[in-house]
């Protein structure tokens, strides 16, 4: 995904979703960054996700929005040195232009073993993280906003950002103040949804 350059990527004014995880160098260039999970081998243990064609829409409309924000999804993953490639996309849950929860089966597995990872995308942070305990589309929602509400914590608290997930905003209040206000939406609102 595209930075803005110069604007606030999280200003209310700006309706495309334009913030993606900072690309932060992993330790070896064959792994993903060791602070967003850890190591599971997996067998596809994985509940309530569907090819994009098999996936139920309100309207061709919307259908096409989800499809946007796989290929976002998809683009944002392979833009990692690590990522091997894609073998397979899953559609976990999405609304379109408001937030896709994507799983994605690589093509070979990474170096800790990884075979899957999750993507969530939309008008927020763009973020990957391991399937390690969350098999489900809610259960990777659930890890995407405590991954994010770090990152707020840490802002709101003055403390240091070593060890949240590098979300590619500047640290202001005014960021955290308006990621958190999207985290309540997506709590209060679409999580009671997210099919588990």
């Amino acid at each position: 995904m595209e930075e803005v350059g110069g604007s606030n990527p999280l200003a209310p004014t700006n309706l495309q979703p334009s913030i993606s995880a900072r690309e932060r160098l992993p330790s070896r260039p064959d792994e993903p960054d060791p602070r967003i999970g850890t190591k599971v081998k997996s067998e596809r243990p994985f509940r309530s996700v569907v090819l994009l064609r098999d996936f139920v829409a309100e309207s061709a409309g919307e259908h096409r929005a989800v499809a946007e924000l796989l290929k976002e999804a998809e683009q944002f993953l392979t833009s990692h040195a690590w990522c091997p490639g894609i073998r397979q996309s899953f559609v976990g849950f999405a609304v379109g232009e408001v937030v896709g929860v994507f799983l994605f089966e690589l093509t070979k597995p990474l170096g800790t073993g990884d075979e899957f990872l999750w993507v969530v995308v939309g008008d927020l942070p763009s973020a990957y993280f391991v399937v390690d305990r969350t098999e489900s589309p809610r259960e990777a929602l659930e890890r995407y906003c405590e991954l994010m509400r770090a990152w707020v914590d840490a802002i709101e608290q003055r403390g240091s950002l070593t060890g949240v997930y590098p979300v590619q905003a500047p640290p202001t209040l005014d960021n955290a103040r308006l990621l958190a206000s999207r985290l309540e939406f997506i709590e209060e609102t679409l999580l009671p949804v997210v099919p588990d």
